[in-house]
């Protein structure tokens, strides 16, 4: 895969995340209390086309399953994990707020690194981690604090993704024998165990208007595309510079809230004065400069 190829399958993943957090948005504020419903019903469909993608390239079950099971299930559970903390999240916030606020992974992976893996930080990375403590800081208060319940959120979703992407490299490796059906057979694994987990939502069954579906079938459509153009982006440039790329998600949900309030969708978001959205784009920026510093630090 060629580089030009892997920076558009980032931005393009980076584009259909901001996309699916405001579908996500637009079911939260129609069902305050259906996370779970929202979630199982979501992940189902999502896993009917990965099983679907399965049925038509099956390289996967030539492969032991004691290769991949293990990274398999590190991706699937904490990814659901995250995505709990996430809907949560945006049950109490817009999401030009919160997915720039996902860059908070840099620091739970500064802390990680300190606290377990006992290794130092250099000099770019203790950088980067204050840029990022200056971007929280921002975005924290331009136009309002977040609520306790949105922070709590966040810190079940950054903690769940993180752990979750700590494992998609694993599982690529891991399907490294499929060739260049490893990313997608990645992908498509993955929400296929995650369609299977979440079958236990058909037991409490209720009626689903035209709106829930809608949002339930965008949602899926964006979501599942763009970890599709994720895993491609992780497979061509490699996961430190997929995730730098990923982290313009927070741009792309700002980008897009001034156009949602255009249509007149002000319950997905809030119409911002100028003054507060070009603080948060100074915040957004800056966590994305935190995660280039970061990386670098890796890298070098």
């Amino acid at each position: 895969m060629t580089l030009g190829l892997g920076l558009l399958a980032g931005l393009i993943a980076a584009f259909l995340h901001a996309v699916a957090y405001l579908f996500s948005r637009q079911y939260m504020r129609q069902n305050p209390a259906g996370i779970l419903l929202f979630l199982g019903w979501g992940h189902i469909l999502m896993g009917v086309g990965s099983l679907l993608y399965l049925f038509f390239f099956p390289g996967v079950f030539a492969l032991n399953p004691a290769v991949y099971g293990v990274p398999l299930l590190g991706t699937t559970l904490n990814y659901l994990v995250g995505q709990i903390g996430l809907l949560w999240a945006l049950k109490y916030s817009e999401s030009s707020r919160i997915a720039p606020l996902l860059g908070l992974k840099i620091l739970f992976l500064a802390a990680w690194v300190v606290l377990v893996q006992k290794a130092k930080l250099g000099p770019v990375q203790w950088g980067a981690v204050a840029m990022a403590a200056g971007a929280v800081y921002i975005l924290n208060t331009a136009g309002g604090r977040l609520s306790a319940k949105s922070w709590m959120g966040l810190g079940v979703a950054i903690t769940g993704y993180c752990f979750s992407d700590l494992n998609i490299v694993n599982l690529v490796q891991a399907l490294d024998g499929l060739g260049p059906e490893a990313s997608t057979t990645g992908v498509a694994l993955s929400y296929g165990l995650s369609g299977l987990l979440s079958l236990p939502v058909l037991l409490t069954w209720r009626r689903i208007n035209r709106e829930e579906w809608r949002a339930l079938g965008g949602f899926s459509v964006s979501w599942l595309g763009a970890m599709v153009f994720l895993y491609v982006c992780f497979a061509a440039v490699g996961v430190v510079y997929g995730n730098i790329l990923q982290s313009t998600r927070g741009l792309m949900a700002l980008l897009l809230a001034p156009l949602v309030t255009g249509w007149g969708w002000h319950h997905l978001e809030s119409r911002m004065p100028r003054a507060v959205f070009w603080s948060r784009m100074i915040g957004a920026l800056l966590f994305l400069a935190a995660v280039i510093m970061y990386r670098i630090g890796i890298v070098r």
